[in-house]
């Protein structure tokens, strides 16, 4: 080995291990010299391996290679940025992993809360993958339909197997959606071993080329609701009925009264009115006044024969409501100057028992008079037929028209209320319209069977 170079290998060691040098006050000859550089050039080339090696794996990131070719001759600066590159990036993910541990979190207890809030309101969510054939169900679903959730279990087929028999049409029906109607929704029953449960299906499918690649939806248990809704049906049936029985005696005694007031207006006082009026020849007056009393009484009589019938028609009871209204309307041309015209096919109405058509004669009675007292009108026509089992009554006028709000129909006029209360007893309905161009339309509904 040249005399400089071993100058510079003495020089090294006299600055590496100086300390070694001062404690044992040798001196270092030329064969132990060599030993020690030797040994030291062995460790130099193993720390250049493990440097390069290291080097070698820093650039197989693309951006730490970077550092390296813009810094070939220095690679102890390159080693430096691309350990504090690594440096930041540990940071960087450590901040990541606890974002993405807190989101995780988030994502857990926005979980908790859908599980609670479907289980206060007994749904549950599903999901079908068709491609992958994975079927997706919400903790609540399996509680409603009373199956321990398991992987060996086969969703679709357990779901079948619930369905009432009854209303296993539903379930073919969920794979064959219209690709331009995908919303779906349909109640049907599962039999569980607690009950017989009735669920709300929601569901929704998304079409590619028309074919069904993906399924989601909710199955809502309303057993309860629908026992409520049941329940509260029942109530109202038996409020309707309580009703209807409390019209019918109402309207009942009504009729039994005035008819008990027509027979005596037409037996008793019309009696004495024909009494008195042949009383009238044996008084001491002149042949004039008795002509002019004579009329006069003969005029109370047929005024009192016409309130009579009006109060209870014997038309009515003996030859039925379309003759009657036939009558009726006859009387009111004759008595006042309105045109009344009575239009109808019908020559009876078997299909109306005696108490309807006692209601529905009544009903045209109060619309007449309302018309007769409000509406100034000038024609009034009245249509009547019974097509499909439906019976339709029409009554038209020219007036100055006047459509009652629901709100004012039971409470403006005792008219209107009786009204109301027969056609409710009736199980009708009654529309009121504007009349074009002028007047109001009056129109009655009643199924017939």
């Amino acid at each position: 080995m040249p005399n400089s170079t071993l100058s510079k290998i003495y020089h090294l060691l006299n600055e590496i291990h100086h300390v070694e040098e001062e404690k044992h006050h040798s001196v270092i000859n030329e064969n132990q010299l060599l030993e020690l550089a030797e040994q030291l050039s062995l460790k130099l080339s193993k720390e250049k391996k493990i440097t390069d090696s290291i080097i070698s794996r820093l650039k197989e990131n693309k951006e730490i290679n970077d550092f390296f070719e813009n810094e070939e001759n220095n690679q102890l600066n390159s080693i430096l940025k691309a350990l504090n590159y690594y440096q930041q990036k540990t940071i960087e993910l450590k901040n990541l992993n606890v974002s993405l541990e807190k989101k995780n979190l988030e994502a857990i207890e926005r979980e908790n809360r859908l599980d609670e809030a479907q289980k206060i309101a007994k749904i549950g969510s599903w999901e079908i993958r068709i491609d992958t054939n994975e079927t997706i169900w919400s903790k609540e679903l399996y509680s409603i339909f009373e199956i321990t959730p398991s992987i060996e279990i086969d969703l679709v087929q357990e779901f079948k197997n619930k369905i009432h028999p009854d209303d296993l049409a539903f379930f073919e029906s969920m794979s064959s959606f219209n690709p331009h109607n995908p919303n779906f929704t349909q109640e049907f029953r599962i039999i569980c071993k607690s009950k017989v449960k009735t669920i709300l299906a929601t569901i929704y499918s998304t079409f590619e080329k028309g074919k069904n690649r993906h399924t989601l939806g909710t199955f809502q248990d309303i057993t309860e609701q629908k026992i409520a809704q049941q329940k509260q049906l029942e109530l109202e049936q038996i409020e309707t009925t309580n009703k209807k029985k409390i019209i019918e005696a109402i309207l009942l005694t009504k009729e039994k009264e005035q008819k008990r007031i027509a027979e005596e207006l037409h037996d008793d006082i019309g009696s004495s009115l024909m009494v008195f009026k042949f009383a009238v020849h044996k008084l001491k007056i002149a042949e004039e006044e008795k002509k002019d009393l004579n009329n006069s009484i003969s005029a109370v009589v047929q005024k009192i024969r016409t309130i009579s019938n009006e109060l209870s028609p014997n038309i009515l009871q003996e030859f039925g409501l379309i003759n009657a209204l036939k009558h009726y309307c006859s009387h009111i041309e004759k008595s006042t100057s309105l045109n009344v015209f009575f239009d109808t096919i019908l020559e009876d109405s078997p299909f109306l028992t005696k108490e309807e058509e006692i209601s529905i004669y009544r009903v045209v009675q109060e619309v007449i008079n309302n018309i007769l007292k409000y509406a100034e009108a000038n024609t009034i026509y009245i249509n009547i037929n019974n097509t499909d089992n439906l019976f339709t009554l029409i009554i038209e006028d020219d007036g100055n028209g006047f459509i009652p709000s629901k709100e004012n129909r039971s409470k403006t006029t005792l008219g209107l209320l009786n009204i109301e209360s027969r056609i409710d007893y009736i199980d009708g309905t009654i529309k009121y319209r504007k009349n074009v161009p002028k007047g109001t339309i009056v129109l009655i509904i009643k199924k017939t069977y």
